[in-house]
């Protein structure tokens, strides 16, 4: 015993004569001498968390004040009793793992049902109210936040979100046996991306109630949609949409009607199948309702524009764009450059000026032949959704500019940064994402922001901020390995 009480007080040798503080050799002495996995790199990312990010004396009071927080000395749920861990998982996250399941559910249930491709994902709203809360569940359960469950779940909505050429669980695919290797088929894959697609309308035909889902430089630029246009295409995209919702409605009112007359004599909801087979005996081989062909085909009413047949939204499409027609003015050359920048590069500065593209905005404001749409109603018209998370910038961002041998830091430690995630238009696995760190992000409920705050001069130049796919092996040890996982949380870290 006084052998280890003798080489614990030699780590003190070289103690600093300032009083109140210790040097970081000593302290990674003394770290050594109660548990000798302690390194240097551990010890670095200690006093970051510490707030001591220099190389200064370490105020031991102070150090030792924040070792001794409750919320670095109580234990993490996963460490506690068995009974706390059940009571966390029964009353909290399976609850939660329930209500993502039904949004699934039901997003497949819209793809499945024909809607619209704009009406299928869920709203940014309820994505990010599911992140925060799968965040703070995780923070409870492991002593840090972590949306991997959300993320897994929101890839496999995004599946269903009309530019993905197949569903991965009907790809054929091999795994090792420990689930780290996959293999896909890679000959069905090519068929199907192959195969062309069953447009939906022609390319003469106008863009009513909806919006061009191709926008920036590449095809995974159409997260955020231009807001700017002209003035007849927004009438197209915003009344438009309302005469086929008043035309969607009335289609409704008249299948009402007629499952009056098939159920006169019983109340209550019935079943499909019992609507189907009314609906066909009342047809008779005359297919000219469409209210009556729209309960043969679903046995329920109509829900979505995109659930009516083709040739007839073709129609109705057509007869909306001739009667919403009006002349079109000219722009002046400055205006109409602009308007071409932003159908091209949605979200990005005029000439990388900032204020000029405020004062063009201002401008297109007062010009009659132009339209700016708030970012939360070009929101209803996107395919696309993205989940969006926050988080402090642990180490600096360097960039090296080119001709040069020096580094220079664009982002420094303790910043924070906000990032988004979405689903790769080119999939090659179940979980392939992109993670933007700069976009769009929902900021409260009624509106959603048109870009992060980040100064142009903290992006690197290659892209508008850093983009970085994730990586999503099935099984890492992480945590002990998979036996400290919430149910049904993926291996995403």
């Amino acid at each position: 015993m006084n052998v280890v009480v003798e080489q614990f007080s030699a780590a003190f040798d070289d103690v600093t004569t300032q009083p109140g503080y210790i040097s970081r050799q000593v302290l990674l002495k003394v770290l050594n001498h109660l548990d000798a996995s302690w390194t240097t790199e551990g010890l670095e990312l200690l006093l970051i968390d510490c707030g001591c990010s220099t190389n200064a004396p370490i105020d031991y009071c102070k150090f030792l004040q924040w070792l001794s927080q409750p919320s670095l000395v109580e234990l993490p749920l996963k460490c506690r009793s068995e009974r706390q861990r059940s009571q966390f998982l029964r009353e909290q996250w399976e609850p939660f793992q329930e209500e993502v399941e039904n949004l699934l559910q039901s997003t497949a249930a819209r793809a499945d049902a024909g809607f619209s491709l704009h009406e299928i994902m869920p709203s940014h709203l309820r994505l990010r109210a599911l992140t925060d809360k799968c965040r703070s569940l995780t923070e409870t359960w492991h002593g840090r936040a972590n949306i991997s469950y959300m993320y897994e779940m929101f890839m496999k909505m995004a599946e269903r979100d009309g530019h993905s050429c197949y569903l991965f669980q009907d790809i054929p695919q091999q795994r090792s046996d420990d689930g780290f290797v996959r293999v896909l088929d890679g000959e069905v894959r090519i068929r199907l991306y192959s195969r062309p697609k069953a447009a939906s309308h022609s390319k003469t035909s106008p863009l009513v109630g909806r919006m061009p889902q191709l926008a920036g430089e590449s095809p995974i630029d159409n997260l955020q949609l231009p807001n700017l246009m002209r003035q007849k295409d927004a009438l197209l995209v915003t009344v438009g949409r309302r005469i086929q919702q008043f035309f969607l409605w009335a289609l409704r009112w008249k299948q009402r009607r007629i499952l009056g007359k098939m159920f006169s004599m019983q109340s209550g909801r019935q079943d499909c199948a019992a609507v189907k087979a009314r609906a066909q005996s009342m047809q008779e081989g005359d297919d000219s309702s469409v209210a009556l062909n729209l309960l043969v085909e679903h046995g329920c009413l109509v829900e979505s524009y995109g659930q009516v047949p083709q040739v007839i939204r073709t129609r109705a499409d057509e007869f909306i764009a001739e009667c919403l027609q009006r002349p079109e003015g000219e722009l002046d050359e400055e205006l109409a450059d602009f308007l071409k920048h932003c159908q091209i590069n949605p979200g990005r500065p005029y000439k990388a000026d900032r204020v000029g593209h405020k004062l063009l905005l201002l401008k297109a404001l007062r010009s009659p032949e132009l339209r700016v749409m708030w970012r939360s109603d070009v929101e209803a018209f996107t395919q696309h959704r993205y989940i969006t998370t926050t988080w402090i910038r642990k180490v600096p961002l360097y960039y090296l500019p080119d001709g040069s041998s020096d580094f220079t830091i664009l982002r420094s430690p303790g910043a924070e940064e906000s990032s988004r995630f979405r689903k790769n238009v080119f999939a090659y696995a179940e979980s392939h994402g992109l993670g933007q760190s700069g976009g769009g992000g929902v900021d409260r409920e009624d509106r959603v922001l048109e870009k992060f705050c980040c100064p142009q001069r903290k992006l690197r130049p290659n892209w508008e901020g850093t983009r970085k796919f994730r990586v999503t092996p099935e099984r890492i040890p992480l945590d002990q390995g998979l036996q400290n996982q919430v149910k049904a949380k993926a291996s995403h870290e």
